[in-house]
């Protein structure tokens, strides 16, 4: 297994909250710590690609945008062809995560 770096941590992240989570959810699928939460939460807050609001977290726009940017990235350099997803058809999905999550 290979040690992920800095920014895959921080887009891993980000994806998890394309819809609001609660901070246990992020860092249990993170497979992160309380302490590293709290670093990596701090700086994607303050870079604007983080919001926390009624204690759960979602990513902002930017955030979506450097979602999409570090695949664009990951793609290049694996060489693979999957799909991109731009930060505006990011947002589309994150709505639809909204809706269906408000239906029963």
């Amino acid at each position: 297994m290979v040690n992920r770096g800095r920014i895959e941590i921080m887009a891993h992240i980000l994806g998890l909250c394309m819809k609001p989570q609660v901070k246990t959810r992020i860092m249990y699928n993170a497979n992160i710590t309380f302490r590293q939460f709290e670093i990596y939460a701090t700086l994607l807050k303050s870079q604007d690609l983080l919001a926390h609001e009624a204690n759960r977290y979602e990513a902002t726009e930017r955030g979506l945008q450097f979602i999409s940017a570090f695949t664009q990235l990951q793609n290049a350099i694996d060489g693979s062809d999957s799909r991109i997803l731009p930060a505006n058809r990011l947002l589309e999905a994150r709505q639809r995560l909204k809706t269906s999550s408000l239906d029963p």
